[in-house]
């Protein structure tokens, strides 16, 4: 059986981290006692992970920065998030809100809507990353 790509093995990794972000910012939504920025926060931090993970399985040098469009634009043309995701301004802004000298109310009804949005960038990126590896989708959010 031949050794598996480490390239894949940590953007899976980094894919996990994602979700669970992900579950985080849903969970943070149905806590009343916490700030909806919260949720917020995780969503674009989600949302920031995946990007990553789809880089590495790209092979593309992963920058340690927080700006969204950014990390999409770094991937190649051919994954589907340059056409379903055009503009992440909003989603990557949420970021702001863990400092104090930046932070901006966020109503729930966006911050539903960005943990939504995380979801898709999730999810878009996880169906051309499996593509790519040669795995099913399942197999990518499964680890």
């Amino acid at each position: 059986m031949p050794e598996p790509d480490p390239r894949i093995a940590e953007a899976l990794q980094w894919f996990s981290w994602a979700s669970g972000d992900l579950v985080g910012a849903r969970a943070d939504l149905e806590n009343d006692d916490l700030p909806v920025r919260l949720a917020a926060v995780r969503a674009q931090q989600a949302a920031e992970n995946a990007l990553k993970a789809a880089l590495i399985c790209a092979d593309v040098d992963v920058a340690k920065v927080h700006n969204l469009n950014g990390l999409r634009n770094a991937l190649p043309p051919e994954w589907s998030i340059h056409q379903s995701h055009t503009d992440l301004s909003e989603l990557s802004d949420a970021f702001l809100t863990r400092y104090p000298d930046k932070a901006f109310e966020i109503p729930r009804t966006d911050a539903e809507r960005l943990v939504e949005e995380a979801a898709a960038v999730c999810s878009s990126l996880i169906i051309d990353a499996a593509r790519l590896a040669g795995l099913e989708p399942n197999a990518v959010t499964s680890q």
